[in-house]
């Protein structure tokens, strides 16, 4: 019984600790989120923290770990919002993407669970439980997107061109969107280009990671039976 209520403890006060670390956002690490404050938020004292681990540094391995695991659908969430109402409309597949991808860079800088990931596990290769959890992380993500792509391929009329798989696919757009992510967390702003497209219903606006999508689906996809040349939905 004394297990089970410390085990709860446990959990209550790294969920207080995950709170104020997207609270008060990403710094060098987790170690600026205390043991100490933690606990008076969850109404506890020092002595139950300190129950649960024997120091700050233990403490701050374990939230790293949940923050690492931690996940929210807000980054799919943003893509499909931003590309749901093209898609139903039939809009061309590149006007998907250029919408797409802007909607996906919009959406980074509220996203801090993404963000503190991304901040964690640049060191997960010198932790075990880091790495674990990092890895389950990234491999959810990336199935998500590979469903949603595999969707909107389908319904666009395209496959991935052998050898390649659905699967290389996604991790090409994933590692070029975590790129322009960190560089905007180095303070680059992502660059927004204007492009003449000779198609109907594309926008001229295009970011640097619309326009690198586009050539990776031109690139690494070819049209299926049904598809028009002008790259509608087949119907």
């Amino acid at each position: 019984m004394t297990r089970r209520r410390t085990e709860e403890t446990r959990q209550l006060l790294l969920d207080v600790g995950l709170r104020s670390l997207y609270e008060r956002g990403v710094s060098v690490g987790v170690t600026h989120v205390k043991l100490g404050d933690v606990a008076v938020a969850a109404g506890l004292t020092t002595g139950a923290a300190y129950r649960c681990w024997e120091s700050q540094e233990a403490f701050h391995h374990d939230l790293a770990v949940a923050a690492v695991g931690w996940r929210d659908r807000q980054s799919i969430a943003s893509t499909v919002e931003g590309i749901k109402g093209l898609v139903e409309q039939h809009a061309s597949w590149r006007e998907v993407v250029r919408a797409g991808a802007a909607a996906n860079l919009e959406a980074f800088p509220a996203d801090q669970s993404f963000i503190t990931s991304i901040a964690l596990r640049v060191s997960a290769q010198f932790d075990d439980a880091l790495a674990c959890a990092s890895k389950a992380r990234l491999n959810v993500a990336l199935t998500n997107f590979a469903s949603l792509y595999g969707g909107l391929l389908d319904f666009y009329g395209r496959r991935v061109s052998a050898p390649f798989t659905l699967e290389h696919f996604t991790m090409m757009i994933a590692a070029l969107s975590e790129g322009f992510v960190l560089q905007g967390l180095s303070g680059i702003e992502h660059p927004v280009i204007e492009r003449e497209i000779a198609e109907p219903g594309v926008g001229a606006d295009w970011t640097l990671l619309g326009s690198a999508v586009e050539a990776i689906v031109e690139a690494f996809t070819e049209p299926a039976n049904g598809v028009s040349a002008s790259g509608a939905p087949a119907r």
